[in-house]
């Protein structure tokens, strides 16, 4: 059943409170009592249970990473460092990066925030690699295949930007390293050739007749001729 309820993040823990009495449904201790730094927070349903989940990471120190379930409190701390500069706020998305059955959380900075994308592989509980290239946050992720060399059977990332103005990057599904750049009006040129193209082919399609329905021949009355 739905709770009323408040997230408290600490110096070094999280919890959730029900909302008027202040008691804590479930609290915990995710860094030791000498850390007061504090977390940056995201939210999403990692566990799918239908209930946002919290996805840390640390403030000072080693930028580490910890997933807390929501309806329970019970944490998982993440093995290595994520990128240090999502700690300016980032975003969770998830892609199927090593063409499995486990889709891996993908941390991207957040809107109007720069910094590098990290992927998380959950069945191993460790970050499986932080990017090499600056991004400027905002953007859709989309896998575009296997890695184009063919030396590896990752997906490749492509990294949309949702401001017009803005390039485009693709990054190596095994590595993180950037592949390729395209500018914003290399992608309008190449939207309008296509428009073009597709335009071009339906006037084609549009010229050419039916040939699978015979034209018909309606003959026309001779009119009287009036003196």
């Amino acid at each position: 059943m739905p709770i009323d309820s408040n997230l408290f993040v600490k110096g070094n823990s999280i919890s959730l409170n029900r909302t008027g009495t202040h008691t804590a449904l479930w609290q915990t201790q995710l860094m030791p009592k000498s850390y007061h730094g504090g977390f940056t927070l995201s939210t999403f349903d990692v566990n799918k249970d239908t209930t946002p989940d919290y996805v840390l990471i640390t403030k000072t120190g080693k930028p580490m990473a910890f997933i807390v379930d929501a309806r329970t409190g019970q944490s998982t701390k993440l093995g290595g460092q994520v990128a240090s500069d999502l700690r300016n706020g980032f975003v969770v998305q998830t892609a199927n990066v090593q063409s499995d059955s486990t889709q891996e959380l993908v941390l991207a900075p957040s809107r109007e925030r720069s910094g590098r994308i990290s992927v998380i592989d959950l069945q191993a509980k460790k970050v499986f690699w932080n990017a090499t290239d600056i991004v400027l946050g905002g953007m859709k992720i989309n896998q575009i295949g296997s890695d184009p060399s063919g030396k590896s059977e990752y997906s490749s990332f492509q990294l949309v930007s949702l401001r017009q103005k803005d390039t485009f990057k693709i990054l190596n599904g095994a590595t993180g390293k950037l592949q390729e750049t395209v500018s914003a009006n290399t992608r309008r040129a190449e939207k309008r050739q296509a428009m073009k193209a597709e335009k071009i082919q339906s006037a084609s399609i549009a010229s050419v007749p039916n040939a699978t329905q015979p034209s018909v021949s309606i003959p026309r009355k001779r009119l009287p001729v009036m003196n």
